[in-house]
C-alpha cells in the first residue's frame, strides 16, 4: 500500500532529522500508541505522558470494545515508569494508580510489585 510506504518513508526522514511534530502525526496516524507513550518518555515529558496514556484508555474504551482491561497496556507502562523516576515521578505515579484502582486495570499485587520499584514507595 503506497500510503504506508509514504507514512514509512516520512518517518524516517522526521526521525532522522528529529523532527518531533511529524514523529508523532505519524504515530497518531497509524495508532501506536505505544510508540506515542515511549517517545514522551525518553523526552521526559510527563504531562504528556499522562495525556497519551488517558486518550489511549478512552479511545479503546470507547470506541471498540468497552474493555478496561485492553486499555491497560500504556496505563501499566506509565506506573512502571514514574515507579522508576524518583521524586520528579511520585505524584505522577499516585495520579496513575488512581487511574489502575478506579478502574480495576491490575491485580493488586502487580500493582505492590511494580511499585515496589519506586525508590520513594512507603506504606501507609
Amino acid at each position: 500500500d503506497t500510503e504506508n510506504i509514504n507514512l514509512s518513508n516520512a518517518l524516517v526522514l522526521c526521525k532522522h532529522y528529529d523532527f518531533a511534530p511529524g514523529i508523532l502525526v505519524i504515530y497518531e496516524k497509524q495508532m501506536l500508541h505505544g510508540e506515542i507513550l515511549r517517545f514522551r518518555m525518553e523526552r521526559k515529558e510527563y504531562d504528556l505522558i499522562m495525556a497519551a496514556c488517558d486518550k489511549h484508555f478512552k479511545y479503546v474504551f470507547h470506541q471498540l470494545i468497552h474493555s478496561p482491561q485492553i486499555g491497560a497496556s500504556l496505563w501499566v507502562k506509565a506506573l512502571e515508569y514514574f515507579a522508576t523516576q524518583g521524586p520528579e515521578g511520585s505524584s505522577y505515579m499516585q495520579k496513575v494508580l488512581l487511574v489502575i484502582k478506579a478502574n480495576n486495570l491490575l491485580p493488586p499485587l502487580q500493582v505492590v510489585n511494580i511499585v515496589s520499584q519506586s525508590p520513594n514507595a512507603t506504606l501507609g
